[in-house]
């Protein structure tokens, strides 16, 4: 591909077409750039090539013989296409940077300055685009821009093609967040389904970031879309409504808690489906949540056993999901007529986000204590792979 800048000022492509994957591309021929200067088509002494508007008015209009003269000098590709970079052209979107990238030989950019140019210009040009709402010095910069987003989609610019497909508005969604090392920053975290290993998981989380990130940002695209998925898939949507309004209450009136079972193990990647929403708190808190809950309790906070477990519990129903409350010190694995205590600690507890909404979720490392203390071989062993 041919790239062709006519720019008073071709110092400052230098440094750019040196630089970074637009460099690299150049090296191995992908395109080649070259720069053309009007000035060098002028015919008086002075080189002149702007001049003072017809009617009068500020600033200077660009001369049409020489862009003229420096255009008619290029070779003509059999698909060219000569762009003029003005706040009057159509938007430049990454749907013209792919269209220009698939359908094109050869890109003859065009850059104005001062007033612009001489409107007869115009007819030499096959489009007009524009960089935003918003005017700048010259048209060099958003020359170098459209340059960029068009190289970079030709094949072999990009080392990894497959991660032009996550890249923002390769649909009208805007990119997810990105982490590195370290796994903690001026105690900020990483979302611990990152860490995981569970690709599906992980695939969906940035999906889900992806989008919220667009109906927060960009609402204009949002709504172009169709309609997204709400709520998490291990989840019904009268669970998550309510998930949603229980995490609202606890935080409300500042109780302390964490998020476990079914639901904890998919925050980590697991694919338990969610039959109730598990919760723990502190044996001191257990009075105020169920006074905070009291219209959706059954009963009052009681001792429960089953086959594996005994704990202090209030159990409630709201909207028809079940939600179990557990104080986090009395909690116990029973072997046979031993008690073994669960040692749930809430201190521990990671604060996730999911489909735009943050909670506070049992650590993996604690989730998976709790399954070996009873003995659940199977969640065992999808958790461990998880880490």
């Amino acid at each position: 591909m041919r790239f062709d800048l006519v720019t008073l000022f071709p110092d400052f492509f230098e440094s750019p077409l040196r630089s970074g994957l637009v460099g690299k591309a150049l090296q191995k021929h992908i395109a080649e750039v070259m720069i053309t200067n009007p000035r060098d088509f002028t015919v008086d002494k002075h080189r002149k090539v702007d001049d003072e508007p017809y009617g009068g008015g500020v600033g200077m209009v660009m001369k049409a013989e020489p862009i003229a003269a420096a255009l008619d000098s290029l070779p003509k590709l059999p698909r060219r296409e000569v762009i003029y970079f003005t706040p009057q052209g159509e938007p430049m979107t990454q749907d013209l940077f792919k269209f220009l990238a698939t359908n094109c030989d050869q890109l003859v950019l065009l850059c104005g300055h001062y007033e612009g140019v001489d409107e007869r210009v115009i007819s030499l040009v096959d489009r007009e685009v524009s960089l935003g709402d918003f005017v700048l010095t010259c048209g060099e910069i958003p020359a170098l821009t459209l340059l960029n987003g068009v190289l970079r989609l030709r094949p072999g610019t990009v080392g990894k093609e497959e991660s032009l497909k996550a890249e923002s508005f390769e649909e009208p969604l805007l990119d997810y967040p990105h982490y590195t090392r370290p796994p903690e920053f001026r105690g900020l975290g990483v979302p611990p389904v990152l860490m995981s290993g569970n690709h599906g998981a992980i695939a969906q989380w940035r999906r889900e970031e992806q989008m919220l990130r667009t109906r927060d940002r960009r609402p204009d695209l949002y709504e172009a879309k169709p309609v997204f998925p709400t709520h998490p898939a291990c989840m019904t949507s009268a669970q998550w409504r309510v998930l949603n309004q229980v995490v609202n209450i606890l935080e409300t009136h500042q109780i302390r808690y964490q998020i476990t079972g079914g639901l904890a193990g998919n925050f980590y990647g697991s694919t338990w489906p969610v039959h109730d929403l598990d919760f723990d708190v502190l044996e001191a808190d257990l009075a105020r949540v169920y006074h905070s809950f009291e219209p959706w309790t059954i009963a009052p906070p009681d001792r429960q056993i089953d086959r594996d477990r005994e704990a202090l519990q209030l159990s409630l129903q709201m909207d028809g999901v079940a939600i179990d409350f557990t104080a986090a010190e009395s909690a116990y694995a029973l072997r046979g007529q031993k008690r073994v205590p669960l040692k749930i600690d809430l201190t521990t507890a990671h604060r996730a986000r999911c489909y735009g909404r943050s909670m506070w979720v049992q650590s993996l490392q604690g989730l998976i204590a709790r399954k070996t203390l009873l003995r659940r071989s199977a969640d065992l062993t999808e958790l461990r792979q998880l880490r």
